[in-house]
């Protein structure tokens, strides 16, 4: 019998977990990686935390040679995939090389997005904040005391800005909409994370879009300006997605997948921040460019490829993080009707719709916040809760008495 050959676009989380997956299923095949990076395989989320000196080179790495070297891997770093030609199953290399496939996933992530900003062409000391190379690119232009200019108040501007409270720099964040963390928090979620930062020293000019640059200077909207030393761009991702576009693919923002991770070409597989699925909270489509995510969804594929019955239909946005000892969750849709919590520095919003939870913004303090998110991925009806019980306490205190023991014995038998 042939051996299967496997080939993988990307060697972040997307691309580990469908080689897992692979192996789960199929210990013989073959599988080979392609990665554009030459890096190795490393944790993007942590390059802040490699930028503020909480990690070191090693603690960047998540999966280390002997993982490859022990799965039987061929792994070919800083290597371009450039076409891809599905009916004759091969992948073209920007370096002109050819490599057969029989199944191919497609996890080749995203880039950054170039804001169409008059002058920003001349502004020579800017880099944009979304891989290794960018973080030691910026790390080298640090000087004492230079002005740093962060245009975008995502999670990724807020994640460099908190890093750059731990060198010698004035960091201003600049985010034209009318809050930061737009795409997470709402109205007043937002304010109390711009304030804790605010103390820390991080300056903000919100709601003010940036109309022209020139070298060393910002000019917003409103007709005021920022001088800066260094320019971030962290003003969004585009997925990776023209090569398949190009061949034919289905695609939205990102590639159109199945729970299998199915594209709608031919013997070829998608996953991670590239990837459009379906967003169990609200049944919608959705790149839901997330680690946790990534990683089962690659999964899921894998063993997709290897012929075994696999799916991740669970997929939801989920967000917990920490921003100068500000901690904040959040997870699934913002939409519909609300409950709300305050108190004691910490804020909470539950969303809810359709019987059952949905949503969620915890603020100040994300403690339990894992049980509202198994509460939405599980689609718990809520007429087996007491509302405004969870809404204070998630528990099993809040469920009824029936419900508590199905879940109990639920509980029990998975362990036995």
């Amino acid at each position: 019998m042939t051996e299967m050959k496997y080939l993988i676009v990307g060697d972040s989380a997307a691309g580990v977990g469908c080689i897992e997956g692979i192996r789960a299923a199929d210990r013989g095949g073959e599988v080979t990686v392609v990665s554009a990076e030459a890096r190795g395989c490393y944790s993007r989320p942590l390059i802040s935390y490699r930028l503020s000196g909480k990690v070191d080179d090693a603690g960047m790495s998540f999966r280390g040679e002997d993982f490859f070297r022990e799965n039987g891997v061929t792994l070919l770093e800083g290597r371009e995939a450039v076409r891809l030609d599905p009916e004759g199953r091969s992948l073209m290399l920007k370096d002109g090389g050819v490599l057969p496939y029989d199944r191919l996933l497609w996890a080749a992530g995203s880039s950054p997005a170039v804001p169409p900003i008059p002058g920003l062409e001349r502004v020579t000391n800017r880099t944009p904040f979304h891989s290794w190379d960018d973080e030691e690119r910026l790390e080298a232009m640090l000087t004492p005391g230079a002005r740093v200019l962060i245009l975008g108040g995502g999670l990724v501007g807020i994640k460099c800005a908190e890093a750059l409270t731990k060198k010698d720099v004035r960091v201003c964040v600049a985010e034209g909409l009318p809050r930061i963390l737009a795409a997470v928090l709402d109205d007043e979620a937002a304010a109390m994370a711009q304030a804790h930062m605010e103390r820390a020293g991080v300056a903000f000019r919100v709601g003010d879009a940036v109309a022209s640059f020139d070298e060393s200077r910002a000019v917003f909207r409103s007709g005021a300006e920022e001088k800066f030393g260094v320019l971030v761009l962290a003003a969004g991702v585009r997925p990776n997605i023209s090569v398949l576009k190009t061949a034919g693919a289905a695609c939205s923002r990102g590639v159109l997948i199945d729970a299998a991770g199915r594209t709608s070409l031919p013997g070829v597989w998608a996953a991670g921040d590239c990837a459009e699925g379906t967003d169990c909270s609200t049944g919608k489509s959705a790149v839901m460019a997330l680690w946790p995510n990534a990683r089962l969804q690659g999964e899921a594929a894998g063993r997709s490829m290897a012929g075994a019955e696999a799916g991740f239909s669970d997929a939801i946005p989920v967000n917990a993080t920490s921003v100068l000892g500000f901690p904040f969750a959040t997870a699934g849709a913002q939409e519909g009707e609300s409950r709300v919590l305050r108190g004691r520095g910490a804020y909470k919003r539950l969303f809810y719709g359709g019987g059952r939870l949905t949503g969620y913004i915890m603020a100040g303090d994300a403690a339990k916040a894992g049980i509202y998110t198994a509460l939405i991925r599980r689609r718990e009806p809520l007429d087996g809760l007491d509302l405004s019980l969870v809404c204070a306490e998630p528990s099993l205190l809040a469920f009824t008495a029936q419900r508590r023991d199905e879940l109990l014995n639920h509980v029990e038998t998975e362990a036995v």
